[in-house]
């Protein structure tokens, strides 16, 4: 029998891994994976086929994150609310692309990336705040998920 074992390092941070795939579906629609974890072990996990088609490979991850970032802030808001002291939510993406746009908004847009609209850059709101923090993790090396 398998057991599930969770663990918790440090609540100060909360560790979101995100991650978007680009035209995957029938209809050319892209798809999320997300998960928490706040040491071992995942708390929570997400897997949502997007809502729109997306241009470029940059797209999805910039959707993905935008998509979860609603469950990014609640458990934030949660565990703060529990009386814990939250520093921050740390998302890790496999993109330099993306984070460069998810960073620094649409200053950091060129003509490919133009037609990314405005309403995908809240997660740059959450970083000037001071509540998300961006981290490169490629998809090789998991980035302390196991």
């Amino acid at each position: 029998m398998l057991k599930l074992k969770l663990t918790v390092e440090n609540l100060a941070v909360i560790k979101w891994w995100i991650d978007g795939s680009h035209n995957v579906h029938p209809d050319c629609r892209g798809h999320t994976g997300a998960m928490l974890s706040l040491g071992k072990g995942s708390v929570t996990s997400y897997s949502r086929k997007h809502k729109l088609n997306t241009k470029c490979s940059i797209e999805p991850e910039i959707v993905s994150v935008d998509q979860v970032m609603p469950e990014v802030c609640s458990s934030y808001n949660f565990l703060e609310a529990q009386g814990y002291s939250i520093d921050y939510s740390e998302i890790f993406q496999d993109n330099i692309s993306a984070q460069l746009l998810e960073i620094k908004g649409k200053l950091f847009s060129t003509k490919r990336t133009n037609h990314i609209k405005a309403k995908f850059f809240f997660v740059k709101d959450k970083i000037d705040q001071g509540e998300v923090n961006i981290t490169d993790c490629p998809s090789q090396r998991g980035c302390g998920l196991m």
